[in-house]
This record gives structure tokens, sequence and C-alpha cells, in this order.
């Protein structure tokens, strides 16, 4: 019995163990110094880690290495300082060539991680590495496959002025802090089904084959203002949980589109609203293209000044139509301007005097526009007043009141103005339930 219950008390304890300290059993990372991985590079060797501690800080601009000349420099040079083009932007006269292929999986980089200015000829795997630092890649060229998939950036990841030629991956990469990818060429397919965190900046990048954002969640904002896509594109249940800007972004027309899951808060103008638009009408979901367009024309409308005349024919067709997409704002338009009719029929602007003292509005149904036709000493009641302003708006005919002399104008005017109302609610109606 005692040897049973030894065994038992054994057992538990190894149990308790796996259970309580999962670390005993978790991944030994082992230390490798930043100086050695450059070495390597220097000497063309490749580099091959896995399950290290990355320290000291890894800059392509230590290495001796072969460099080639930057064909853009001088051009940029024209029109941006030297010295704002090296510190600032980070920009190179001369690439540093690295022969090398890069292999660091499941590793942890410590400090920060620059290689900017360098043209990798071999290929580059960071798969599952962690980047405690910033990672710089701008204005570098990546000759074959770059992978990235299931990397972690926890602070700054820029890919500025990149040049992709290759397949690149970012597959369930996480971006934990600014993500910038602004005027980056993907010369080949690009995966991202990321999750970005903080700003993510696509800004006049160039995607010259598919790119793939499927299940791609963009936390925070997401900038595509400028960009090019020029084949294929799938957003395919990605989440824009912030606002998403693809003003002047260009779509290829015959190219296929998948839309985001969510598109509430995406902001399109003339250039890029009818590649939405016409994926969810190819779809039927009619609302969603709806809503596409209510937001494009809100968003366009903010942008003119109040001096255009165009500005103020789009307030009223916001207020009135909901720009030819919401026939309910159209009802709650006719219900207020009914309202505002009878108000006026009220009578109510005159100047009264109470001790001394002038009143410059009173309602009161002491004097009402309208005239019973059987009894002219009766007198309207507020119910009356808007049953008549009712059909004056709607054109029907009512044979219990007519109006004073000095208010036949404002009959006149709700009749026209209710024709004009009628007619804009049957095309929005029409729009909205009869689809071609």
């Amino acid at each position: 019995m005692r040897v049973r219950a030894l065994i038992s008390y054994i057992l538990l304890s190894i149990f308790l163990i796996f259970i309580f300290f999962p670390t005993a059993h978790a991944t030994e990372y082992r230390e490798v110094k930043a100086e050695e991985i450059l070495d390597k590079m220097e000497k063309g060797e490749d580099v091959d880690y896995d399950s290290c501690i990355i320290v000291g800080e890894l800059n392509a601009s230590k290495l001796k290495s072969e460099t080639i000349s930057n064909p853009f420099y001088d051009q940029l040079r024209k029109g941006i300082d030297e010295d704002i083009l090296n510190n600032e932007l980070g920009i190179s006269k001369n690439y540093r060539v690295v022969e090398s292929d890069i292999i660091i999986t499941n590793s942890i980089f410590k400090d920060n991680f620059n290689f900017s200015n360098v043209d990798f000829n071999g290929s580059v795997n960071l798969y599952m590495s962690n980047f405690t630092g910033s990672a710089t890649f701008t204005k570098t060229i990546f000759e074959r496959e770059a992978s990235f998939n299931n990397v972690t950036f926890n602070s700054s990841a820029n890919f500025n002025f990149v040049k992709f030629y290759d397949v690149t991956n970012f597959q369930f990469a996480k971006f934990n802090k600014y993500a910038n990818f602004s005027n980056a060429q993907f010369k080949n397919y690009v995966f991202f089904m990321s999750t970005f965190n903080n700003l993510a900046d696509f800004e006049s990048t160039f995607f010259d084959r598919d790119a793939f954002f499927v299940l791609t969640n963009f936390n925070s904002q997401a900038d595509f203002k400028y960009s090019s896509f020029k084949s294929n594109v799938d957003f395919g249940l990605s989440n824009f949980n912030n606002t998403a800007d693809f003003s002047k972004t260009n779509f290829k027309n015959d190219a296929n589109f998948d839309g985001p899951k969510k598109f509430e808060k995406i902001i399109t103008d003339e250039t890029s609203y009818g590649t939405f638009i016409k994926y969810y009408n190819n779809l039927a979901q009619y609302t969603d293209a709806d809503r596409i367009y209510y937001t494009y024309r809100k968003n366009f409308q903010g942008s003119k000044s109040f001096t255009e005349l165009s500005k103020w024919t789009d307030i009223l067709s916001w207020i009135t139509c909901g720009f030819g997409v919401k026939p309910l704002n159209t009802i709650m338009f006719s219900i207020i301007s009914i309202f505002l009719f009878s108000i006026i029929y009220l009578n109510p602007v005159y100047l009264d005097t109470i001790n001394n003292k002038k009143i410059p509005l009173t309602f009161s149904l002491k004097n009402p526009g309208i005239v019973n036709n059987h009894d002219h000493n009766k007198k309207a009641s507020l119910l009356d007043l808007i049953y008549y302003s009712i059909s004056k708006f709607t054109l029907t005919s009512q044979e219990n009141w007519y109006p004073k002399d000095n208010f036949r104008k404002w009959v006149a005017l709700e009749g026209i103005f209710g024709y004009v109302v009628l007619a804009i609610f049957m095309a929005t109606l029409n729009h909205v339930l009869v689809r071609f």
C-alpha cells in the first residue's frame, strides 16, 4: 500500500509540475550576438538560426559587403535635402548587397533591427520571430521570397519604399505599433491575413499582382490613399474597426475584387467608390452598396466650401432623401415640413405687449390663417391646422377650410413643395425597391 501511495504521489507531483510550471518544458532559447550574424552576411554564408535571442543592434550600415548605387538617389536629391534623405527618410546613396539566405525562425530580436538600403539577393524567412525594438527595412529590395509569417512587431515596422520582387508572406503577422508600407511595391503575390493594432499605412503603395487581405483585422486606422491595385484584390472577411481611407485608390476595372466584412467606416471618393458598389451589387447586397454610396456622398459634400452652389444642393439631397438611397429621410422631411406649415397657418409671428414688454413670438389660436367654409366664426384648432397642411402638402382636396388672402401664397408654396417632395420620394423608393 505504501509503495502504491508513493507512486501515486510521484505521478500527482509530475502532473502538478506540468500544470503550474509550464516553463519547465518551454522552448529553450540560446543567445546569439548581432555581430555573429553580420559577420556571416559579410562572408556570404547562409544565416540559419532557430529559437535564439538576438542581442545587439542588427544594423546593415555596419556591413562591409559590396555596395551598388541607388538609381533613384540623385533624382530624389533634386527636391529633398541630403541630410533629410539620409537621416530622416533613411535613404542612402548606395545599397549594400546581401547574398546570403536569411533564416531566423522562432527567435527574439531584443534590440532595434535596421536593414534599410539593402539588396537581399537571397530569400528571407523570419517565421514566428518577435521584434522587441523597431524593425526598419526602408528602401530595401527583396529579390527573392520574403516570409514574415507569424512575426510579431512590438514596435514600429517600417517597410516604406521597399520593393518585393517575389512572393511576400505576412500571414498571421501582428503589428502592435505603426506599420508603414507607404510607397512600397509588391511585384508578385502578397499575403497578409494579419492583425494591425495601430495605424496601417499603405498610402501610395503599388500591388502589381494579386493582393490577399483575407481575414485581416484593422483595429486602428487604415490608409490606402493613392494606392494602386493592378490585379485582383481580396479583402474578404476582413474587418475595418476604424476608418479606412480609400481616397484616390485605383482598382483595375476587370480584376476580381472581394470586399471587406465590415465597411461602415470606409472612406471612398469618385475614383474608388464604384469598385465597392459594384462588388456588393453583384452579390445582391444592395443595402451595403447604398451605404457605401451614402458615405461617399456625405464625405464628398463635407469637403466642399459653403460658397459653392453644389454644396447646398448636396445638403438638400442629403436632408430630403439621403442622396437617393434613404426613403425614410423623405418621410421624416415631409412630416417636419407639414408641421412647419401648420405653424405658419397658426399665424404666430406678431408683436404683443404685456406690461410694456414686447414679446416677438406668440403662439395663439386667436387669429389662425384659415377660415371655416360653413361657419366663419368657428376657430380652427391645432388638429384642424395640421389636417389642412397635410391636405395641401399631399395635393388632396378638402372643403371645410380655405386660406385668408395673405396666406394663399403659403398654400401655393406648400402645394409645390409637396409635389416636388413626392416626386423625390417615388424616385428614391423606386431605386431602393427595384434593382436592375
